[in-house]
């Protein structure tokens, strides 16, 4: 699920992230000149009264290294590094180069390599997530770690037998019921006109995921319309998805969807996608599963 790798790039340090010396003399009330220790306690001071305080304390001193790690963090972590995956942490910085002093903001640049972990999940991952939204694409799904990345179970890979209402927008399970003349089209006969009393109930209310009054029974209530047997998809449930595929564009890629974007093209591309199933055992929403062990 998750990845190493070894990156080498060039940072710019401006110079407000770098600790401030009052090595020059600056003038008081009295107009008289006066040197950093009279100005501002100076950080050999501060080191020492600490010290006095307590022997066993250590007292933080601010590093290039560590000037450097949040500046590195600040640029990769939380976005998707092209090739690789969602940048989820910077692990270490192994080395870095002496720095030069250009531009009109007077930074530091230099070069650096570094140790970054990434969220790349692999084919039969499984993964704890939750209904995004629906359409008749599937089911798009949204994980803590992040929003942005298009996470889709396709129509083909929900749970086998699942129908979507486009009078409602989304997905739900027939169930098979104890019918010996007419078998499981019994089941999904009963699930049609299940539906079509939630249409009714929602139009009523106005609420595409059917919150009219029946439709809320039929949700909540056991009543005969709530035994309606099917099992509706959720917006925020939580379920379990194995990962299909996952893929990272490339550099070389998304400069070419910019260029077609450019000339008027449509260069709409997401430089990273995630594809699910619900296909298998213990997949699907975790709802469904917890009727099944109470029953």
């Amino acid at each position: 699920m998750f990845s190493s790798y070894i990156l080498y790039d060039t940072v710019a340090i401006e110079a407000v992230y770098f600790p401030r010396h009052f090595s020059n003399e600056c003038t008081g009330s009295s107009g008289a000149a006066m040197t950093a220790t009279t100005c501002g306690t100076s950080s050999a001071a501060t080191a020492t009264a600490a010290a006095s305080r307590n022997e066993d304390d250590e007292v933080y001193s601010l590093t290039l290294r560590d000037i450097l790690l949040h500046r590195l963090t600040e640029r990769y972590v939380g976005r998707v590094i092209p090739s690789r995956g969602l940048c989820v942490a910077i692990t270490e910085v192994m080395e870095y180069s002496a720095s030069s002093v250009r531009g009109a903001a007077a930074s530091a640049w230099l070069t650096a390599t570094f140790g970054v972990c990434v969220f790349a999940p692999t084919p039969g991952t499984r993964l704890k997530a939750r209904i995004a939204y629906q359409a008749a694409a599937g089911v798009y799904l949204t994980i803590d770690l992040f929003v942005a990345i298009p996470f889709l179970v396709p129509a083909e890979s929900l749970v086998p037998g699942s129908c979507f209402s486009a009078a409602q927008g989304f997905w739900y399970l027939p169930l098979d019921t104890v019918d010996q003349e007419g078998g499981t089209h019994g089941a999904e006969l009963n699930a049609e006109q299940a539906m079509a009393a939630v249409t009714v109930g929602s139009a009523k209310a106005g609420n595409g995921y059917g919150s009219g009054p029946l439709a809320s029974s039929m949700f909540s209530s056991p009543t005969p319309a709530a035994a309606a047997p099917y099992n509706a998809y959720m917006v925020g449930a939580e379920v379990i998805v194995k990962v299909e595929s996952c893929t990272v564009q490339s550099e070389d890629v998304l400069s070419a969807a910019e260029e077609a974007d450019g000339v008027g093209g449509d260069g709409t591309i997401h430089i990273m996608e995630l594809r699910g199933s619900f296909v298998g055992d213990a997949l699907g929403p975790m709802s469904w599963f917890e009727k099944g062990d109470g029953a």
